[in-house]
């Protein structure tokens, strides 16, 4: 007689999510409005045209960019934000760190 058996296995594995780019926590706590995230703020998206005080939101000032941190952190992360210019890897964490720091004007 033969017996038959079906063995049914099954596979499993770790799928990496995707996680927001981050630099080393030192690095982190040197991200500063001034120095780091303002330049890339003045240069990309307070332009001419973009959100220089002619369209909403407004990010020529700092309480502009406070205001607007979370909503500036996840339209760059997710690089819908800035419309026809590219931000680095590196930009996108500073401003990350920045805003997950409490968006501070230091």
């Amino acid at each position: 007689m033969l017996v038959s058996g079906l063995l049914v296995m099954s596979c499993t594995y770790d799928v990496e999510e995707e996680q927001e780019p981050q630099l080393p926590p030192n690095d982190c706590a040197t991200v500063s409005f001034n120095a780091d995230v303002q330049p890339i703020i003045a240069a990309n998206c307070a332009v001419s045209g973009c959100h220089d005080g002619t369209r909403f939101p407004n990010l020529t000032t700092v309480a502009g960019v406070q205001q607007n941190a979370q909503r500036i952190k996840i339209r760059t992360g997710n690089r819908s934000m800035p419309i026809g210019r590219t931000l680095t890897s590196e930009q996108i964490e500073k401003i990350t760190c920045w805003v997950d720091a409490g968006a501070l004007n230091n």
